[in-house]
């Protein structure tokens, strides 16, 4: 209808507001009761999703760090979607070693424009052979840039051509997904913990023991034979199944007393602990332990852990009379549970000394140059500069460029802006140039006119060649469409000598090429849209920073 951006939005909100209240008085006139409770439910349910308005309002006040630039509801269900971490599947889906047959539009992909959403392309998924699909697929990664495929056929005692079944499948999930990835770490909380050093299935690292020493040695060996270092980790914590043992009681407690109460813990329990286990369906070789994604169900658990005292406080009113039986189990379960765990685990849960991410962060900020360009791979290596920069105030002239993000259209335009004491970015190519799936990629296509011996200049060739749109600069690939490419490997950048003795790019004695020239490595027959960002920011630095 040609309307502002956000009167969909308005509009969507203010008709559902009516029809609850429409429906809260057709209720109440017809007292209906089950229909109240569930509006009533389904309001609260929106209260609490409503604070995703925080993102928006952020985002369009442009900060310096604007993930996924949140601006508008469109950019907004991919947020929640959490688009940006890929599909998997859920019900249905390949397994590891099936390959695409085909490739279908599902849909069509939006961005906001100018002064209105404009279409950006389609959304494409990949299809599989029926022989290579299962029902409740978990092992389904076929890609091996993590080694996860390895690792599919390294736990699951696989050769290396053979094919997964449904039995190795459920035995994915059940071995790796709930008990390596979730239930060691709910027992980190409440049996004990062998160390903190990330664990890969071996029976040395970050397994979760209870400190009874027949327990553990039959799961996973004498652990008296571990070395020093190990035994003495300030997270080997031995809790002896206490906190477990009580929290059972409370289990047991509740579920004779009030079962409604029960249903509705255990729900907690299940939807914050093993459906995410589900849902998440993770691939194997995670980069770090994943026990925050459960945090929900573990505190769904202390409840019953509560709970157990009242049950440990009615053992006792069998042969203590008055309050006395009260207070002595309340002493009890103190003594069993929360300071047991206190002694056991404040040293390794303390953080009010570790300062070593925050120091790396200032460590790498304080050895740039002024105004220089940092590039980060992924989270952990970004997350301690932008709080070193933003919180602390450290080195802002500093543009700090994470790697990971750079493949997507609104991290590149970011780039183009001054941020805190940090210069623009000359990008090469325009905002159009790489909006939606425009030049995601470009693929190697060598040309008999284009001689392969001939260093072509790295910035005339982004802007004129890679980023035009000339037909004969395009070649077609699969469904009709068609993507620049780039027919030459070989590629050139200009030194001004002058301008890299001055600025401290060389030291005095340091001799200078004319020309810096380098290769696009044989292997690599694709450029992602990443790839080309770096290029280009290199390319239009011209040394100057």
């Amino acid at each position: 209808f040609n309307l502002p951006f956000f009167s969909g939005f308005a509009f969507f909100f203010v008709l559902l507001a009516a029809l609850v209240v429409v429906g809260m008085r057709i209720a109440g006139k017809r007292n209906m009761e089950s229909l109240r409770l569930i509006l009533w439910c389904f309001t609260f349910m929106m209260l609490g999703y409503s604070t995703y308005v925080t993102t928006m309002i952020r985002s369009n006040a442009d900060p310096a760090i604007d993930m996924y630039n949140v601006d508008n509801p469109n950019t907004l269900v991919g947020y929640l979607g959490r688009e940006q971490y890929g599909d998997f599947p859920l019900l249905v889906g390949q397994n590891f070693t099936a390959t695409p047959v085909d490739y279908k539009e599902t849909g069509t992909r939006y961005t906001k424009g100018q002064d209105k959403y404009i279409e950006i392309g389609k959304d494409v998924k990949p299809v599989y052979a029926a022989e290579d699909k299962m029902l409740f697929p978990r092992v389904w990664d076929a890609s091996n840039d993590q080694g996860r495929a390895d690792f599919y056929r390294q736990w699951l005692n696989m050769g290396q051509n053979e094919v997964p079944t449904q039995k190795e499948n459920i035995e994915w999930f059940i071995t790796y997904q709930f008990n390596f990835m979730y239930w060691r770490y709910f027992m980190w909380n409440f049996a004990g913990k062998q160390n903190d050093i990330q664990g890969f299935g071996n029976v040395r690292d970050g397994n979760w023991i209870s400190g009874i020493p027949f327990i553990d040695n039959l799961r996973l060996g004498d652990q008296s034979k571990m070395p020093d270092a190990l035994k003495n980790n300030p997270a080997n914590n031995k809790l002896y199944l206490l906190p477990f043992i009580l929290g059972v009681i409370g289990f047991i407690y509740q579920l004779n007393r009030r079962k409604g109460d029960f249903i509705v813990t255990s729900l907690l329990f299940f939807f914050t602990g093993i459906a995410i286990v589900i849902y998440l369906n993770q691939p194997g070789n995670q980069p770090r332990e994943r026990d925050y994604a459960y945090v929900g169900s573990f505190y769904a658990f202390a409840i019953w852990i509560g709970l157990g005292m009242l049950m440990v406080r009615d053992w006792f009113s069998r042969v203590i009379k008055g309050p006395v039986a009260s207070y002595a189990a309340a002493i009890l379960c103190l003594l069993a549970v929360p300071v047991l765990m206190a002694s056991q685990e404040w040293d390794d849960h303390d953080r009010s000394k570790k300062q070593l991410a925050r120091d790396l962060a200032k460590n790498y900020l304080e050895s740039c140059a002024p105004n220089a360009i940092l590039f980060t791979f992924g989270d952990n290596d970004t997350y301690p500069l932008w709080y070193a920069q933003e919180v602390e105030g450290i080195r802002r002239d500093i543009r700090v460029i994470n790697n990971s993000l750079l493949g997507i259209d609104w991290y590149i335009n970011q780039l183009r802006y001054k941020v805190n004491d940090s210069d623009p970015i000359d990008v090469i190519f325009t905002a159009d140039q790489i909006q939606g799936r425009k030049r995601d990629y470009v693929l190697h296509n060598p040309q008999a006119n284009v001689p392969q011996n001939v260093y072509f200049d790295l910035y005339d060739f982004l802007k004129n060649v890679i980023g035009s749109d000339d037909p004969s600069l395009k070649v077609t690939i699969s469904r009709g469409e068609r993507i620049n490419y780039f027919p030459t490997r070989k590629f050139k950048i200009p030194v001004n000598e002058e301008l890299v003795r001055n600025n401290g790019t060389l030291n005095p004695a340091d001799s200078a090429l004319q020309e810096l020239r380098f290769e696009i490595p044989d292997r690599k027959r694709i450029l992602m849209k990443n790839d080309l960002a770096v290029l280009a920011i290199i390319a239009a630095n011209k040394w100057e920073r």
